[in-house]
């Protein structure tokens, strides 16, 4: 991680960046990184994230943040508005916003030249992203409202996302020995099979 964006409405995003080169030492950089951990937990505010399982399975497995009130996620209010459409980031803001498009702000080295630098680039291609995700939640859940289905969101999809975060991070359970001896006895119908 590199850098995280924030933005409380769809027109303003501020971009931390916490490198050691951006803050000059490590201290300064586990400051931020605090200040960052204080505010994700916190349970008084709603986090939107677009495909947020991805995010918070790193802040959780680099940085030990837990995100205390993690319920939206554009990426999934998108799905339960139309299952059978395109959910990236790009698509979304492309049908529902007036976003140009700025993905390749910091991948294509046309658009990053118009910037200071790559590193400015990729802050700004990020604070966009973070902006587009504010702006994308009040569209999608006002659309879920006015259809009726902003609870069904809550309750078949909010729902999941805590239980998905830590299967992220803990994984299956599985009894290796029974999962041994069972491949003992698929091998062996290999072996039947081919003879």
């Amino acid at each position: 991680i590199v850098c995280l964006a924030f933005a409380h409405r769809p027109d303003y995003s501020l971009t931390i960046p916490v490198t050691r080169d951006y803050w000059g030492s490590a201290n300064s950089v586990e400051q931020v990184w605090s200040a960052i951990r204080n505010a994700l937990s916190r349970d008084d505010i709603e986090w939107v994230f677009h495909n947020g399982l991805y995010d918070t399975f790193h802040l959780a497995w680099e940085r030990d943040i837990h995100v205390g009130n993690y319920r939206y996620d554009t990426m999934y209010l998108s799905h339960c508005d139309d299952p059978s459409d395109w959910h990236s980031l790009d698509y979304c803001a492309s049908r529902f916003t007036r976003q140009p498009f700025w993905k390749h702000e910091a991948k294509d080295p046309e658009e990053a030249a118009k910037y200071s630098s790559n590193w400015e680039a990729f802050l700004t291609y990020n604070g966009i992203d973070a902006a587009v995700t504010r702006e994308l939640y009040d569209i999608y859940t006002n659309r879920l409202r006015e259809q009726g289905r902003l609870d069904f969101y809550l309750h078949h999809y909010a729902a999941l996302l805590e239980p998905l975060q830590a299967l992220q991070l803990h994984g299956v359970k599985v009894d290796d020995r029974k999962r041994k001896v069972r491949l003992a006895h698929l091998m062996a119908d290999c072996l039947e099979l081919q003879d």
